[in-house]
């Protein structure tokens, strides 16, 4: 249980870029002695120094501290891996859409004998037939009972189970049943995950019973299921874990402490089990969007892998008994530098420390504007901008035209987080959460900054057109409403992002809109320093529908809700 502690540790600092959390793991004597204060003195270097190690155990005279290494895994050869052909395969969480990929990879390769679970009600057998002929080919259960019928057409048996993985009983009849008509099981995938309204949820707003929809399946999931097993002879027991035990994310705090207890039971059962137990932390894998229920977050998009992929990896996962490894993590992308980026936050901190050196009284950029010729200020404010939009985004200064937008050229969530921040380190000042939304283009920042913060009076050079996008002027509401396509004729959309309040996942949207629909986005007042939150539903009402009027004085309005 203390491992799903290591989660939180990730994604308080990924929610809240300034603060720093460490794992530190101590085994503390049975009594004082000079062993305890030896951890004592170690913990207190633990917390004075300045350490990219965020996950430390301290062990007798060691230090340790978590690394993952390579392991290049070639395709493997025919007959090589751990499958029995016509063998009994248990695929828990069987009727979603990896369970169907994996079902439909065993059928075609091996034949397999095949029970499928599921917590919800699955139609029977016999009505697959009734409900093909009465539902459109795009249902979603449609679209599952023909895969289960194409895995019949290759040589499989099927078996749909209804059965909740954190439910004892119910497992050991869905047991029961399955070896009464295929005879043992030869191997176990469990593929439970929470795809809910609230499968994000950040940690201002988590409740336990946002946590526990993420630990029913994949917490007490796992361990019913080691009860279950425990005396089954099994080839492998695969745990379909995540790369967000590794990585966190935004909103993730939940689901990466959930499948961290699926990585580190998976250790201590193979050190009392002769069946091979293995937890694979995989890559968000990129299903058409009529089979699946969640959507793809943006900074996880250009990482997913096709079902394609993950069969491949799969079938190299499966070569690794051997190797005797407790986890594998599959990642398309270099993980190190992942870690880096995400976990550690390593680019916001340079850019910190570079920006607060540049922001030290003998380089002072802000000194340098004031005291520049009037008719040079905007010209250096200009060029500041765009380096720092450079850096951040890693190109050249000379690829970012003036009027281009920020969020075209590639600028995440993340990366805005360390603009804002380098802005305000250069320049000493404070600046809006919102500010890359109002000013979403190099030359609507730089007047931005100049005009309003910088006060420079001849700053009114660049097309007022350009300065802001935005509508509403009133301070209030600046933090709330955030336009993201002001322009067009129809009736304004107004969305209520669901994880974190971030709208940044509203761009896609626009760009796939008629370029005659505007479309704002609502914020969650309490964002920027300082701002104090709303606590009752009435007041958090009441001040988004003053905002919707500041754009939209009369109604209907066009409320949606993203999730």
């Amino acid at each position: 249980e203390k491992a799903t502690l290591l989660a939180a540790c990730k994604v308080i600092g990924q929610e809240y870029p300034n603060i720093n959390c460490r794992s530190i793991d101590l085994v503390l004597p049975p009594s004082q002695n000079q062993k305890q204060e030896k951890l004592v003195t170690q913990l207190l270097g633990e917390i004075t120094a300045e350490s990219e190690d965020l996950t430390i155990a301290y062990r007798g005279k060691h230090r340790w501290v978590q690394k993952f290494e390579p392991v290049g895994l070639e395709t493997p050869g025919a007959g090589t891996l751990p499958l029995t052909k016509k063998g009994v395969y248990l695929i828990i969480g069987g009727l979603g859409a990896i369970g169907l990929s994996l079902g439909l990879h065993l059928a075609k390769t091996v034949r397999a004998k095949l029970i499928l679970t599921g917590r919800s009600l699955f139609p029977a057998r016999d009505d697959w037939s009734q409900w093909l002929a009465t539902h459109d080919a795009e249902d979603r259960i449609s679209r599952k009972i023909q895969k289960l019928q194409a895995m019949e057409a290759m040589g499989a048996e099927v078996m749909v189970l209804n059965a909740d993985v954190a439910n004892g009983q119910q497992m050991e009849e869905a047991i029961a049943q399955a070896e009464a008509r295929f005879g043992n099981i030869n191997g176990v995938i469990h593929s439970v995950m929470f795809t809910g309204d609230k499968a994000l949820c950040s940690i201002k707003e988590i409740t336990k019973t946002d946590i526990w929809q993420h630990f029913h399946g994949k917490v007490q999931g796992t361990i019913v299921l080691s009860k279950v097993l425990q005396n089954k002879n099994l080839d492998f027991c695969i745990l379909m874990s995540s790369i967000a035990s590794v990585l966190g994310g935004l909103g993730d705090v939940a689901y990466s402490a959930a499948n961290l207890f699926m990585d580190v039971f998976v250790h201590q059962q193979n050190r009392v089990n002769s069946v091979p137990w293995l937890s694979v932390n995989w890559e968000t894998w990129e299903f058409p969007k009529q089979d699946r229920n969640y959507e793809i977050a943006a900074g996880l998009a250009e990482f997913a892998i096709t079902p394609e992929e993950g069969i491949q990896a799969f079938e190299r996962v499966l070569s690794t008994q051997e190797l005797e490894l407790d986890q594998i993590i599959v990642s398309s992308g270099d993980l190190q530098t992942r870690i880096d980026r995400w976990v550690k936050l390593k680019s916001v901190k340079e850019r910190n420390n570079e920006h607060q050196q540049v922001s030290s009284p003998s380089v002072d950029l802000r000194k340098q504007l004031e005291t520049a010729p009037m008719g040079e200020r905007q010209g250096l404010l200009v060029t500041h901008v765009r380096a720092q939009v450079a850096k951040v985004l890693g190109i050249s200064p000379q690829r970012i035209t003036l009027e281009q937008k920020l969020i075209d050229l590639g600028l995440d969530s993340l990366m805005s987080i360390e603009l804002r921040n380098a802005l305000q380190l250069s320049l000493g000042l404070s600046v809006p959460s919102t500010l890359l939304f109002d000013y979403p283009t190099p030359e609507a920042l730089a007047s931005y900054l100049a005009q309003e913060v910088l006060a420079f009076e001849d700053s009114k050079s660049l097309s007022n057109a350009s300065i802001k996008q935005g509508i509403v002027e009133d301070d209030s509401y600046r933090s709330t409403l955030v336009s993201i396509q002001p322009n067009g004729s129809k009736p304004p959309l107004f969305f209520v992002p669901g994880v974190l309040g971030n709208v940044f996942d509203l761009y896609p949207l626009a760009q796939h809109l008629d370029s005659e629909q505007p479309l704002y986005g609502l914020r969650s007042l309490g964002l920027d320093e300082g701002e104090k939150p709303l606590t009752r539903m009435e007041d958090i009402a009441a001040h988004h529908i003053q905002a919707l009027q500041a754009v939209q004085p009369k109604g209907p309005y066009l409320c949606l809700r993203v999730s």
